[in-house]
């Protein structure tokens, strides 16, 4: 399996130079190339949809997640 992730941002919130646009991804793209020799265009579209359905990370980015950041002594 391979999986290629891009992403949209602008970065100039994160180096200060503006602060009109979110610090985030505005968009985020995953590229998935499985190995299911043999299998159908619909049967891979189950898997990937079944597997995003489980997927920690995508629950995360899609929902709204508690954030704590704190400085540890």
């Amino acid at each position: 399996m391979k999986v290629r992730i891009e992403g949209v941002m602008n970065p100039c919130n994160f180096i200060g130079c503006s602060f009109e646009e979110r610090a985030g991804f505005q968009n985020i793209l995953v590229k998935v190339t499985a190995d299911m020799d043999g299998a159908s265009k619909e049967e891979k579209e189950a898997w990937l949809r079944e597997t995003e359905s489980r997927c920690p990370v995508t629950d995360n980015i899609k929902a709204d997640t508690t954030t704590d950041v704190a400085i540890e002594e």
